[in-house]
């Protein structure tokens, strides 16, 4: 992506952005435009050489000058017929000219990082509507939505580059916002691409064994989450939930101000139940010697635990305790997240992004822990490049938590969605249990049509997410949407399991494979 400053003609100063700077070629160099990217660079830009995990901007150097680069900003020394400013770290220069270029948005909000293995778009929803209802206008990005301040619109992925977070943090500014809640992965951290910020708070929601895959060692994923703590600004503090193993050892490690939450362990904010039901669940939370009861209508021991780290946010920012309840209970669904569906189907139906082993733990057992007779029923599938170790997993928290399993297609970019069962299976004691149903609308459909009053169906994998049939990209729909589908029009959602892949069954079972 490319950044175009239209504020100014003259540009920015890359010596005023970037003291220590070594610039050869010229005097000086003024910037009013930028790209990362050679293919998509424009005649004046400034050419911004970034080393990536398999490319390395260096190398297209050339391309760029012929495209028309009026400036290089590199890493290293190089020959070129154009000026090249030199810095250590392109990636965190990167980042300090975007937001330069769109007059730095970045100090006129109050900025909360929130990261970890789980939870981080749900927190960052309960953060930014407990500023909202205190009067804050406050902005959000993550991977359930951007908020520009007013509006909520879809976006493509956890955190985004540079240039796009200046951007959004630009139009936040416009729309009057004060704050901006900012979720950001470990990918994200990695890659730098939260380059140029500083954050008033960075919150903690858990640090689990997963993303392996990206990161290769627990030991690295755990080292780049606590990197988010460098950009915490000299007056920042940190939230952590205090029942995560890793986070409840770290913090004794951490030299900043910090605030803590948990259910189970002592924290300065905690919570307990009351009540819980298929409908919500009622809580208390108890901070200092206050206590205050809230009342949602989404369940869980997770949506607790995240409840208490935008409590703990709230009330850190100085807002009054019955405030930010205010702002929990007037979140009443987050799409894609525990979703219960109103539905006149005689099963309770939640919706649920769930794609790992520990978050279809986490699901499955707020389910059975629901006071609700009946069988559980759960639909769910594994991703192209995920390991065999975690979608063995997937299958052994299935089997083990769930009555009725019934593996379906999720994302199968580049494997059949039978190799990805076939590794799923691999986690089943008893293979037998398992039902596998690729098309996604049949397999809600199978359960539909055979869950009955009482049980409880958790469709897992995708939240708010489509789903795509086959090869016809009009007939992609959200799991929400099928089950609508189901009970507004069965004859079209037969249409759905029937327009797949012509050479493949609709319904497998173990039998098929022996």
């Amino acid at each position: 992506m490319e950044l175009r400053q239209k504020r100014t003609e003259a540009g920015i100063s890359l010596q005023e952005i970037l003291p220590d700077c070594q610039i050869f070629g010229a005097d000086s160099i003024q910037v009013s435009s930028c790209s990362h990217d050679w293919n998509r660079l424009q005649p004046g830009d400034l050419y911004v050489a970034c080393a990536g995990m398999e490319k390395d901007g260096h190398d297209h150097i050339p391309m760029a000058i012929k495209k028309g680069a009026a400036a290089i900003l590199s890493e290293r020394f190089v020959v070129a017929d154009v000026p090249v400013c030199l810095v250590d770290d392109t990636r965190e220069a990167y980042g300090q000219i975007c937001q330069y270029l769109v007059g730095t948005p970045k100090d006129k909000l109050k900025l909360i990082g929130v990261t970890g293995t789980d939870g981080k778009s749900i927190t960052c929803q309960l953060i930014r509507s407990i500023l909202h209802q205190s009067g804050i206008r406050c902005g959000m990005i993550s991977s359930l939505a951007y908020c520009d301040g007013f509006v909520y619109s879809k976006t493509s992925g956890t955190t985004p580059s540079p240039p796009q977070m200046a951007e959004y943090l630009g139009e936040l500014v416009a729309n009057g916002c004060e704050a901006a809640v900012i979720e950001t992965s470990s990918e994200g951290i990695a890659e730098r691409r939260l380059s140029g910020l500083e954050f008033d708070a960075c919150v903690y929601t858990n640090v689990k064994k997963d993303h392996l895959d990206s990161h290769g060692t627990l030991k690295n994923y755990r080292k780049i989450k606590t990197r988010l703590l460098d950009r915490l600004k000299p007056d920042g503090f940190a939230v952590l939930n205090a029942d995560d193993k890793f986070l409840g050892k770290w913090i004794d490690n951490i030299h900043c101000p910090t605030l803590t939450y948990g259910t189970r362990n002592h924290a300065e904010i905690q919570a307990e139940r009351i009540e819980q039901t298929v409908f919500g669940q009622t809580f208390l939370i108890f901070a200092g010697n206050e206590s205050i009861p809230v009342k949602t209508p989404i369940v869980g021991d997770f949506f607790i635990r995240h409840c208490l780290a935008a409590v703990t946010v709230g009330l850190a920012f100085g807002l009054e305790l019955e405030d930010v309840v205010r702002g929990i209970e007037s979140v009443e669904r987050i799409p894609g997240r525990m979703e219960r569906l109103s539905s006149q189907h005689p099963s309770s139906i939640f919706i649920d992004a769930a794609k790992t082993p520990s978050q279809l733990h986490g699901m499955l057992r707020t389910l059975n822990s629901l006071p609700q007779e009946g069988k559980t029923w759960c639909i769910f599938g594994g991703a192209s490049g995920v390991s065999k170790e975690q979608l063995a997993g997937l299958g052994t928290v299935a089997e083990r938590h769930a009555d009725h399993t019934i593996i379906s297609g999720v994302d199968v970019h580049n494997e059949s969605a039978l190799e990805i069962a076939h590794e799923i299976l691999d986690g089943y004691e008893d293979v037998a249990k398992a039902h596998i149903i690729p098309n996604r609308a049949a397999a809600i459909e199978h359960v539909l049509d055979n869950a009955a009053a009482g049980d409880k169906i958790l469709i897992a994998g995708l939240g708010d997410q489509p789903t795509q049939f086959g090869y016809y990209a009009e007939l992609s729909m959200s799991d929400r949407e099928l089950c609508e589908l189901w009970q507004e029009d069965r004859l079209a959602l037969g249409e759905l399991t029937r327009n797949y892949e012509d050479d493949l069954p609709i319904s497998y079972s173990i039998d098929d494979y022996r």
